[in-house]
């Protein structure tokens, strides 16, 4: 019961251990920071996202992608990380808040997920997109 508690801790903190670092060396990767340059959007506004990713040694060949606003956003970045943090920032204009657009004025949720060596971790965050 105590083993699957932590295991949706570190699902739900962003931070995963994975075993491929061989024994007594695992690697972690977690992703510190998912932060939107501000909270509330108006209709087809430029937005950026900035990720902060901490790796426990150098990996090579990490697929961090952003994706949201009922997939109007998925961008994938390939990118090799350094051990400590890894800044990442993501631009994208946000579509047209209107019936054409096919968003409604609402919370959207925006998802960084970095995956390496079959070891996945998310975070979220919530922005707002008005008119």
């Amino acid at each position: 019961m105590f083993a699957a508690f932590l295991v949706l801790v570190l699902f739900f903190s962003g931070c995963i251990e994975s075993a491929g670092g061989g024994g007594d060396n695992p690697i972690t990767v977690e992703i510190q920071t998912l932060r939107a340059d501000k909270p509330v959007y108006h209709s087809a506004e430029v937005m950026n996202i900035s990720v902060v990713v901490y790796s426990s040694t150098s990996l090579e060949n990490v697929n961090v992608t952003l994706t949201g606003v009922n997939n109007r956003i998925n961008e994938l970045k390939v990118v090799n990380l350094t051990p400590g943090e890894n800044s990442m920032l993501f631009t994208h204009q946000l579509p047209s808040c209107n019936t054409c657009g096919g968003i409604k004025p609402n919370n959207y949720d925006i998802y960084a997920i970095v995956e390496y060596d079959n070891v996945t971790v998310k975070k979220y965050i919530t922005i707002n997109i008005q008119q």
